[in-house]
């Protein structure tokens, strides 16, 4: 980690390895990740992220190639929007697989 900046490289028991770096500057953060296995190539995946918060508003959207065909929070693509007021939370969120949710969320 060096200020705003984290870089991390890892492996696991699965012959799994990756390099990623995390960067946030006021606002706004970005991340980027690649996977590497060395025994199924197949199985490299690379994703990116960048979230956007304004006051009460927040903007993301995540990419994972890993994902492909998969749905919901886990879709490949996942774009998403929020507003907060209070007690009362708006969220919207659409995916590449050509689905949508919008939420109304009441704290109590």
């Amino acid at each position: 980690a060096n200020g705003d900046t984290t870089i991390t490289v890892a492996a696991d028991e699965t012959e799994m390895m990756s390099v990623g770096i995390a960067y946030a500057a006021g606002n706004m953060s970005l991340s980027a990740r690649q996977e590497f296995n060395n025994t199924n190539s197949a199985d490299d995946e690379t994703e990116f992220g960048i979230t956007y918060t304004e006051g009460a508003l927040t903007f993301g959207a995540a990419y994972d190639s890993g994902q492909n065909g998969s749905y919901g929070d886990e879709a490949e693509l996942v774009i998403n929007a929020g507003y907060t007021d209070g007690d009362v939370t708006v969220a919207a969120k659409g995916t590449d697989q050509d689905e949508m949710e919008v939420s109304v969320t009441f704290s109590f």
